[in-house]
Formats: structure tokens, sequence, C-alpha cells
């Protein structure tokens, strides 16, 4: 009866400590967070000729930057319409793709959370082109993606593909 008894305490004391260890992340503990596209578009006008992405951590700098991509364009308006951000809680992650000498190309986010590894946010993000021999506009084109970003647990944010290759890496730190 004794053996028992100590077996099923010990049993019952086991389940305890293993079903701590595996029990849900307090909120500082972040192994993801919260993401979502905010804007994008075929031209980012004033972004850089090469691929590139930006953290951005405070209004001032997301209304210089917005300014900046839509000022020459003909699609002002689009720098117009973006939601309040509280960059206290968050920033937004500008990803471009670079010049491109026509459309059909694009970029798309792949998840609605960033994972979060060894300090490093991963952001699975799209790099859609034309398939070759496929009618599109003739123009020159900066596909852009503004993705609101959970802050929290960070200080690098990874772009990669579907493929797991990555594409940038951006530092997420106060600039």
């Amino acid at each position: 009866m004794k053996h028992t008894l100590l077996l099923a305490l010990i049993f019952s004391v086991n389940l305890m400590v293993g079903g701590c260890a595996h029990s849900t992340p307090s909120p500082t503990m972040h192994t993801a967070v919260p993401m979502a596209v905010i804007a994008g578009g075929p031209v980012a006008g004033g972004a850089d000729t090469i691929p590139g992405g930006l953290w951005i951590t405070n209004r001032e700098q997301l209304d210089d930057l917005t300014k900046r991509m839509f000022e020459s364009s003909r699609i002002r308006s689009q720098g117009a319409g973006l939601p309040d951000i509280d960059f206290s809680t968050e920033g937004v992650l500008v990803v471009w793709m670079g010049r491109k000498t026509s459309g059909g190309y694009a970029l798309e986010l792949m998840a609605q959370q960033a994972e979060i590894e060894n300090r490093t946010a991963r952001v699975p993000v799209r790099w859609i082109e034309p398939r070759p021999g496929a009618v599109v506009t003739q123009m020159m084109t900066n596909p852009y993606l503004m993705i609101r970003l959970a802050r929290g647990g960070y200080d690098t944010i990874t772009i990669f593909d579907p493929d797991s290759a990555i594409q940038m890496v951006v530092p997420a730190t106060a600039n």
C-alpha cells in the first residue's frame, strides 16, 4: 500500500512539474508577435533601387518616409490612409523589392505572426515575379510593403522567403 501511495505521489509531482514546463509563456516572454500589412503596392517612389528594409520607430519617421515615397508619385493618396500606430508597443517594418523594369512584381506577407528566435523576429515575405513571357505593364516599379509589427523580444528582423532563403536583415532598434 505504501509503495502504491509513493508511486502515486511521485506521478502527481511529475505531472505538475511537467505541466509547468509546458505552460503558456508570460507576456514578457515572446515566442511570436503579431503583424499585419498596413500598406503596399507596386511603386515606392523615393525608395532605393536595390532591395531594402527599414524599421520605423515613431510617427515623425513614418510621416517623413511616406512623404518621400509618394511625393513624386501619382499615387500620393497611398500615404494618407495609414492607420494610427501606437509606437510605444509597435513599429512599422518597410520592405521594398528594388527597381524593376516592368509590372508583375509584388511582395506578399505570408503570416500573421513573426516568430522570435535568438532575439530575431522572422518575417516571411513572398517575392513574386512575373512568369517568363507574361504580358506585364511596361513601367518602372518598386514594390513595397509596410508591416505593423508588435515590439518585444527582438532587436533584429530577418525577412525570408517561403523557401527560408534570407532576403535581408533589418536592425530593429530606435533610429
